[in-house]
């Protein structure tokens, strides 16, 4: 039987309020030393959400990077539905029958596991890609100022 990848793989770290107009401060030090993944780059666009990637995983200060990202997450998030879904049926599937080897229904068996297999090793590599938890959009920036 195979294991279903739980949704506690990728942790979600919720904000308050859903737009941000509030008076929040950035503060980009490159003498920083990035220890953990709480340090965090905010991608802002006026009437856009408001993004938050880790440092670690920044790989661009543009709001078109977080787009991207955010993509790539979302299909990570599909990826890792479909492949609890197809596990789950997969597993009662062949819960307590016995397949003869080579026969087409063996064959069709050994098919799907290599299909959930391949399912799985793409969802890792994602998560090496993205990072294992993510900071959920704070909302909608109305104003950005900027102190100097």
């Amino acid at each position: 039987m195979r294991q279903p990848i739980t949704k506690s793989t990728t942790t979600q770290i919720k904000r308050k309020g859903t737009n941000t107009n509030e008076q929040n401060y950035i503060n980009l030090n490159p003498d920083a030393v990035v220890s953990t993944n709480y340090d965090k780059i905010a991608y802002l666009k006026k009437n856009a959400e408001c993004g938050y990637i880790c440092l670690n995983y920044a790989e661009s200060p543009t709001y078109k990077f977080y787009k991207q990202y955010s993509g790539k997450l979302e299909k990570y998030q599909k990826l890792i539905d479909k492949y609890n879904r197809e596990t789950e049926k997969f597993n009662k599937d062949i819960e307590d029958k016995s397949y003869y080897y080579m026969n087409r229904e063996y064959e069709k068996i050994v098919k799907r596991e290599k299909k959930l297999k391949n399912l799985y090793e793409e969802i890792q590599q994602m998560s090496i890609e993205i990072g294992d938890y993510y900071i959920e959009s704070s909302g909608v920036v109305k104003e950005i100022k900027v102190y100097w």
